[in-house]
C-alpha cells in the first residue's frame, strides 16, 4: 500500500521514495497541503502487446490493472492468471537493471519478454514474490543497450488486480 507521509523534518515520502522537502509555512503563514503544491504522477494507460506503454530510462511508473486484460500467462507464479499491464522498454545501457513492483496493492508477478511480446517462449525472466515476506516481485535483468524488453506487470490470480508501482533502476536490486 502506497502511503504519503510527512516526517518531522518536513520530508515527504510516497512509499519509501522521498518526494521533496517542503517548507510547511508559506510566506503568507498559510499551511498548504503538498497535494495542492505538486501534482502527483498520472497512471499509465492500459497497455497490451499490440499497444504497449513505451517507457524510457529508469524511474517509477504508477498504474492500475483493474481495467486491463488477462490475456497472457507466465512461466512462474502459477502462470499468473490475473490482468496485466504491458510496457515496452529499451535498456538505456548495457548492464544490470532492477525491475520491481514494490509497494503495489496486490500480489504481482513480473515477466519479461524479448522479440515478440505475445510469445510466451520469448520470456527471459519471471518472478513471483521477491522473497517469502512479500508479494512484490523483482527481477535483476542483464540488459543490452537499445534492446526492447516487454515488461508484464501481472496478477498472481484472477482476483489479484489493482494499483501497482513499477520501478526500474540501474544496478542490482537492494
Amino acid at each position: 500500500v502506497l502511503q504519503r507521509r510527512v516526517r518531522e523534518n518536513g520530508t515527504v515520502t510516497i512509499g519509501d521514495a522521498e518526494v521533496l522537502r517542503p517548507r510547511l509555512l508559506a510566506s503568507n503563514s498559510i499551511i498548504h497541503p503538498v497535494s495542492a503544491v505538486i501534482g502527483f504522477p498520472l497512471d499509465a494507460a492500459v497497455g497490451t502487446c499490440a499497444t504497449p506503454n513505451r517507457i524510457e530510462g529508469t524511474g517509477i511508473w504508477f498504474g492500475d490493472t483493474r481495467d486491463a486484460f488477462a490475456t497472457h500467462i507466465s512461466t512462474c507464479g502459477e502462470e499468473a492468471f490475473g490482468k496485466e499491464q504491458i510496457f515496452v522498454w529499451d535498456a538505456p545501457d548495457d548492464g544490470l537493471f532492477c525491475i520491481r513492483t514494490t509497494n503495489s496493492r496486490f500480489d504481482t508477478v513480473l515477466h519479461i519478454r524479448t522479440n515478440q511480446c505475445a510469445a510466451r517462449r520469448n520470456e527471459v525472466a519471471c518472478n513471483d514474490d521477491a522473497n517469502n515476506e512479500t508479494t512484490a516481485s523483482q527481477i535483476e535483468l542483464d540488459g543490452t543497450e537499445g534492446e526492447p524488453y516487454y515488461i508484464l506487470v501481472d496478477g498472481y490470480s484472477e482476483e489479484a488486480e489493482g494499483r501497482y508501482l513499477l520501478s526500474i533502476s540501474q544496478g542490482a536490486c537492494p
